[in-house]
């Protein structure tokens, strides 16, 4: 997939089959099948104020149907997954090298005019200083209980799994809430390892 994503711009397909307009590689065959890591976290509690980092997470495990019983997750969902440095840290490693895409879920709840964010933050010295990669606010109007979903996705490239961590962080103002269940996932984060480093 790096190859793949390398070469965008580059590569040409011409007319004809598929296998001999494609240059530069071998065609499809070139593109990994699986993800080697995948992982999926949520927030099991809701958030009534900032954080830093936000702590409250867990692997998504089961959704409760609300039919009596709860469905529980495939195995497949975490294949050699990020990990937390200790319990309840918030702060994630990562388990190779790479090139990973993140995907992030946030439900935001208010009940007047107000926003709020859940950002990706990370760090390449072992968490003594950090940088954001990204805001994704929400906002609502003025007016009764209102719904926000934000949705974010980036690449992270990961060139040493000793130093570089993750984590997330919150801000909100007074009214609003940043919505977590551990029945199921309202705000929550996948991530998966696409290919390799690419300097």
């Amino acid at each position: 997939m790096a190859r793949l994503l390398k070469g965008i711009g580059t590569n040409t397909i011409t007319s004809g089959s598929l296998g001999s307009g494609v240059t530069g590689g071998g065609g499809l065959l070139d593109v990994p099948q699986t993800f080697t890591v995948f992982d999926a976290w949520r927030l099991h509690t809701s958030m009534s104020s900032g954080a830093t980092p936000v702590v409250n997470w867990e692997r998504e495990d089961h959704i409760d149907t609300n039919a009596g019983a709860d469905y529980t997750m495939p195995g497949q969902l975490h294949i050699e997954g990020i990990s937390e440095t200790s319990s309840n840290s918030g702060i994630f490693t990562f388990p190779s090298t790479g090139k990973y895409l993140l995907w992030m879920q946030t439900i935001l709840v208010n009940t007047t005019s107000q926003w709020a964010y859940l950002r990706p933050d990370i760090s390449f010295d072992s968490g003594s200083t950090w940088r954001f990669l990204g805001k994704p606010y929400g906002s609502t109007n003025d007016g009764g209980s209102q719904y926000v979903c934000t949705m974010y996705n980036m690449f992270i490239n990961i060139s040493d799994i000793s130093t570089q961590r993750m984590r997330f962080s919150s801000q909100n103002e007074s009214t609003f809430t940043i919505f977590g269940d551990t029945r199921g996932t309202g705000t929550g984060f996948k991530i998966g390892k696409i290919g390799d480093y690419v300097a």
